[in-house]
């Protein structure tokens, strides 16, 4: 979910947690797509035999496991705790109105930059098993 950075626009509370549900579902789905990554970098071992390709193999494998143990639980942990808060503040003022919204701001472009780079290395991935 894109949010224009240079637009002032407060959103109310319902559209926020909108953007949070569907930013765990989208956490789920990566995280889904990242265990089969995993088992088929696990299944292309078997047929490699180069030094290089199982070099290209273990970088590629690093980094998933960087994303699947580090990154995803990270931004998982952080959205839940932004959904919980949320969900305590059903009737904000409008100061706190405002603040949800900074921090949403914020959770929208570190997830969009995740997805980013998910996205490439996704690429990175279908482009070495090919």
């Amino acid at each position: 979910m894109k949010i224009e950075a240079n637009k002032a626009v407060i959103r109310n509370i319902e559209s926020l947690h909108l953007d949070s549900v569907e930013w765990m579902s989208d956490m789920e789905f990566w995280g889904n797509e990242a265990r089969f990554f995993q088992k088929l970098l696990n299944n292309k071992m078997k047929e490699i035999h180069s030094q290089q390709k199982q070099n290209i193999l273990q970088r590629l494998q690093q980094r998933l496991k960087v994303y699947m143990n580090t990154l995803l639980p990270e931004y998982v942990k952080r959205v839940a705790g932004y959904e919980h808060m949320l969900a305590f503040h059903f009737n904000p003022t409008n100061g706190e109105l405002h603040k949800y919204n900074n921090l949403h701001h914020l959770y929208s472009e570190d997830i969009g930059s995740f997805e980013k780079s998910f996205q490439q290395f996704r690429k990175e991935i279908f482009e070495f098993v090919k």
